[in-house]
């Protein structure tokens, strides 16, 4: 397994300790990690539009930009990478769990929290790597059968009678089926219910608030139903 990282703190010392850590998890892992490094939120937004991370760690509070700030900025073209923040003030966690990072680890780092969070993102990148990309669903259109691999499935929506199922690149199906009738087609590792009128890929989400979400590749804000709040809340923080 091949990553690449970058780390974004404006401490230079607690910079090079991250990225020891980094380098530490990666030989105990026996996985290729390549580590790029700065001090400032500029020259990051910048590096993170050249390269194709697949983690980063910010620091909240660095001098030129809020790390949350920044946080949002690299979500508007990057909807795939683990934005990981560090930072000395437990205060940020709400906001940062707004533009659903990966985790939120406190300052002095606990290298055995850092080891849990190490593996859990690693793992999430395998799974976004490998298993969404090989797994797949049938759905039947009319007389025509569609093949769905499951990273390509982002919403499907309940308007009327009919069931808009939205895929990446503004792909449109419209299987006759119910809503619940899809729900039990799909595998349940990877989809969740959110309201009575939506169905949502779980791998695809972008933010979250209390009352709504953001998926990526579709544009309109999905709402969260009373009913299941809890159990997305709950998903939401198994994820994170």
């Amino acid at each position: 397994m091949d990553l690449k990282v970058l780390v974004c703190d404006d401490n230079k010392i607690q910079l090079k300790y991250l990225v020891d850590m980094i380098l530490r998890f990666a030989k105990r892992k026996d996985i290729n990690i390549l580590v790029h490094q700065t001090t400032q939120s500029l020259e990051a937004l910048v590096m993170s539009k050249n390269n194709a991370y697949d983690i980063i760690f910010l620091d909240m509070e660095i001098d030129d930009m809020n790390g949350l700030e920044l946080g949002k900025r690299i979500r508007e073209y990057d909807e795939e990478v683990v934005i990981i923040y560090v930072t000395a003030y437990a205060d940020y966690t709400g906001k940062a769990y707004e533009i659903f990072a990966f985790n939120y680890i406190l300052k002095p780092v606990n290298p055995l929290f850092f080891e849990k969070v190490m593996n859990r993102a690693t793992d999430s990148i395998m799974i976004k790597r490998a298993v969404l990309n090989q797994h797949f669903f049938m759905i039947n259109e009319g007389y025509q059968k569609h093949k769905i691999f499951y990273n390509e499935f982002i919403v499907a929506e309940k308007k009327g009678k009919r069931i808009f199922l939205n895929l990446t690149q503004q792909r449109l199906i419209l299987p006759v089926m119910t809503l619940n009738a899809l729900e039990e087609t799909l595998d349940p590792k990877y989809i969740i219910r959110c309201h009575k009128t939506f169905l949502i890929n779980k791998y695809k989400i972008k933010s979250y608030e209390t009352h709504f979400l953001e998926m990526e590749g579709f544009d309109q804000l999905i709402p969260v139903g009373r009913k299941y709040k809890e159990s997305v809340g709950k998903m939401v923080l198994e994820m994170i």
